[in-house]
């Protein structure tokens, strides 16, 4: 069977959009190869091309408190993280976090494209490990949040559950005498923000030599910066004498917990243009206001839905129609002048990224409430915008509403309204706080004056030369002995 051009309804401007994309990504190829500069995907959710075993995780659980720096592999083979049978993979018992550590990069622009970037690296020399200066981006805001969602399910620290339910319930029982058995018969981790610190700071430190050695082949190129992520959770049961056991239910308090954090570069989560998908359903969930697993898995479904037909996100709402969120980022739009966005006593996470833009907007004077609105007032809104630790300061182009005029109860918010909605992608209160919110990140000479209070406060040095790394540590990871290799908790 032949296929009929003719009849094909593709304009043919992007058949030569495409072919000259490919001679323009050839030649860049080119380019990276004659300065030996490594050819990076650093588009949309990249993670720089390389393999999460190009890099040094930070693993520790109730057995090794301290924790130290292991491989992926290291961590399967040696029994530290099951592939896929423990409870977080079963039934989503876990907590996490991220954010960015940036390195400082005087005009931005630099970042702007993928040439502009092999231009940045061609011309910029790659720094000695004690020249190195990175700076988190509310770098103990997300390591607190993290031990919050952690004590939320009950993982650790349950008398700093930050629903209180955990100090109601044993009032209400010791009020009436009731025995209540010991907190040591349970197994919780004791987090502590010190030492989630710590161990950040050490595995992004050896990360980072790992990129200066190897010419940012491995680990991750300090001139670029990356994302690090916690992770908190339950894995297995353990009986009396140290086996592995397993057992489903939801019950999960003898279950052994388990912490890793990674440190991984990761490139634009979002297009510079957004078109987005309502999502038909509603959810609701008092977790939501806490970064945990289950939350993210769910959100999963809208998300890879939209993408699925060539979205780029999915907004969701509650059962009363009102605007949420985005999948993974909280959501502002623009109505007579005026920015709404939804406050948190709905189930929306506290985004950093969200206070950091409602602070800007505060010194700008741009005026932004917090307060509900439906999808009907979503759909006659002026512009609209994303705003995440991954997706930064993100406008929104287009709505689109698939289930427009669709009879069914489940989809009665959306079955009403219009099919489409566009937005104003060029709105001037939008495009200074995105660029506003790049320079105040990456520390951009252009910041405005009134900014520098908010970027001193949300923008910190880390102390790179107060953390010691082990030199055999990162010489067996590039050089690994014959045999299976074991890297010391240290």
């Amino acid at each position: 069977m032949s296929w009929d051009w003719s009849e094909a309804e593709i304009p043919l401007e992007w058949f030569w959009l495409s072919f000259f994309q490919k001679i323009k990504r050839n030649l860049y190829i080119s380019l990276c190869w004659k300065k030996r500069i490594k050819v990076r995907n650093r588009g949309v959710g990249s993670l720089g091309g390389k393999s999460i075993d190009d890099t040094l995780i930070f693993y520790a659980d109730r057995f090794h408190p301290e924790g130290g720096l292991y491989t992926a592999q290291q961590m399967v083979e040696n029994g530290m993280v099951s592939r896929h049978q423990n409870h977080l993979s079963q039934y989503g018992t876990g907590a996490f976090d991220g954010g960015r550590v940036l390195s400082r990069v005087r005009n931005v622009d630099v970042l702007q494209s993928p040439e502009a970037q092999v231009r940045y690296l061609r011309e910029t020399p790659m720094p000695t490990a004690n020249k190195v200066q990175l700076f988190g981006i509310t770098f103990r805001e997300h390591l607190q949040r993290q031990i919050q969602s952690a004590s939320y399910l009950l993982i650790a620290n349950p008398e700093q559950d930050p629903t209180g339910m955990y100090r109601e319930v044993e009032a209400f029982l010791m009020g009436r005498g009731r025995d209540i058995q010991p907190r040591e018969k349970f197994i919780f981790a004791d987090l502590d923000l010190d030492f989630l610190i710590q161990a950040a700071l050490k595995t992004i430190k050896a990360n980072v030599l790992l990129g200066i050695q190897t010419e940012g082949g491995k680990g991750v190129d300090p001139r670029m910066g990356g994302y690090f992520r916690p992770l908190v959770f339950r894995s297995n049961r353990y009986d009396k004498k140290g086996k592995r056991m397993l057992d489903y239910g939801v019950y999960s308090l003898e279950h052994n917990w388990a912490m890793t954090i990674t440190f991984v570069e990761w490139g634009k989560y979002l297009p510079e243009r957004n078109v987005v998908m309502l999502y038909p359903t509603p959810v609701q969930a008092e977790g939501r206001n806490h970064k945990l697993v289950p939350n993210y898995g769910y959100g999963g479904r809208p998300k890879n839905l939209a993408m699925r037909f060539g979205y780029s996100e999915a907004i969701l709402h509650d059962p009363d129609g009102n605007v949420l969120e985005g999948t993974g980022e909280n959501i502002f739009v623009k109505k007579d002048g005026v920015f709404s966005t939804p406050p948190l006593s709905l189930s929306i996470l506290p985004g950093t990224k969200r206070q950091i833009v409602l602070e800007m907007a505060k010194a700008l004077d741009i005026e932004i409430v917090e307060e509900s609105f439906d999808l009907e007032f979503l759909m006659k809104c002026d512009a609209a915008f994303f705003t995440g630790t991954a997706a930064g300061v993100a406008p929104i182009e287009k709505i689109e509403n698939p289930f427009s005029g669709i009879e069914n109860p489940k989809y009665k918010h959306c079955t009403p309204l219009p099919a489409e909605h566009t937005f104003d992608m060029h709105d001037p209160d939008i495009l200074k706080l995105q660029e506003q919110y790049q320079y105040l990140i990456y520390g951009d000479d252009r910041l405005l004056p009134k900014l520098k209070p908010l970027q001193e406060k949300v923008r910190v040095r880390l102390p790179m030369e107060e953390i010691v790394i082990d030199e055999q540590l990162i010489e067996a990871f590039l050089h690994p002995p014959t045999g299976r290799a074991v890297l010391s908790l240290t």
